[in-house]
C-alpha cells in the first residue's frame, strides 16, 4: 500500500515536471512543431535606427527607434511604439547565418516596448543588417547599417 502511494506521488510529481518543462521550452522552440509561419508583409529600409523609422501594417501606425547608435558588440535598446500583444525580434544578414539572437520586448506602457539587444558578430565586418521585426503575427523586415563596429 506506501510503495503504490509512494509510487503515485513519484509519477505525479515527474508529470508536474514535464510539464512545467513543457511551457518553458515550447514558446522557444514552437515553430519546430509546425506552427503556422509569419507572412512577411512590409519591407523597408531606415539607414538611421538613432533618427526612427515609422511604418503602417494593416492601418495600424508603429515607430521603431535606439537611443545610440547599434553597431559593434555593444547592447542597445530598440524602442518600439504601437499597439500589439506580443513583440520579438533577431538579427540577419543577406546570404549569412547569424545563428539564433531572438529578442523579445517588454511592454512599458499601452503602446511602448523595449528590448536590450545586441548585434550579432559578424566575421566579414559588414555593416548591412536585416532587423526581422514580428508583431504579433505579422513580420516585418526592415534593412538597415551598423554605425559602428
Amino acid at each position: 500500500m506506501k510503495s503504490n502511494r509512494l509510487l503515485r506521488r513519484v509519477l505525479f510529481a515527474l508529470i508536474i515536471v514535464l510539464l512545467g518543462l513543457a511551457v518553458v521550452i515550447y514558446p522557444r522552440y514552437q515553430h519546430l512543431f509546425g506552427e503556422q509561419s509569419m507572412q512577411t508583409v512590409l519591407h523597408m529600409s531606415c539607414e538611421d535606427l538613432q533618427q526612427g523609422c515609422q511604418f503602417t501594417v494593416d492601418g495600424q501606425q508603429f515607430q521603431l527607434k535606439t537611443k545610440q547608435a547599434i553597431g559593434g558588440a555593444a547592447p542597445f535598446e530598440l524602442l518600439f511604439h504601437g499597439k500589439a500583444n506580443q513583440v520579438r525580434a533577431n538579427w540577419s544578414m543577406q546570404g549569412m547565418d547569424m545563428g539564433p539572437n531572438e529578442y523579445r520586448f517588454v511592454k512599458k506602457g499601452d503602446v511602448s516596448w523595449t528590448a536590450t539587444m545586441a548585434l550579432p558578430f559578424c566575421t566579414a565586418a559588414r555593416k548591412d543588417w536585416i532587423l526581422n521585426l514580428s508583431i504579433d503575427k505579422v513580420n516585418v523586415q526592415i534593412t538597415t547599417v551598423a554605425q559602428r563596429n
